[in-house]
């Protein structure tokens, strides 16, 4: 994998403030983990209530049975595939910054696209 230590043309301050977007990029997912495990609490103390109604004759089971699908779904292929887009499109830019340095440019437009293939799901 190449880092930014492996790109001698890119400066240090746009060192820096890749690595202030990659900082924002982890805040802004840890902010996602933290909504995600609140609504799971919530969804599963509604779940257990419709599962009791249902049980009990007072509501259909497939209030029930929807929530339990709900909470049964993978966010972690949610949460890499929109890492991988926003990667995509920052390595997209920075291959725009760089139309003279074909080399760079390259390589960027590679991992871009194998960011996109990621986010779409097809890696």
């Amino acid at each position: 994998m190449t880092t930014l230590r492996d790109m001698p043309m890119i400066t240090i301050e746009q060192k820096n403030r890749f690595r202030e977007a990659a900082l924002k990029v982890e805040a802004e997912r840890d902010e996602l983990v933290a909504w995600k495990d609140y609504a799971m609490r919530e969804l599963t103390a509604l779940q257990q209530v419709t599962h009791q109604l249902a049980h009990n004759g007072t509501m259909c089971w497939d209030y029930s049975r929807d929530a339990r699908a709900v909470m049964d779904r993978e966010p972690v292929a949610s949460l890499s595939r929109r890492d991988a887009r926003m990667k995509a499109e920052a390595l997209e830019d920075m291959a725009n910054a760089y139309e003279d340095h074909h080399e760079i440019l390259d390589h960027l437009r590679d991992a871009a696209e194998a960011y996109r293939k990621q986010a779409e799901g097809e890696a």
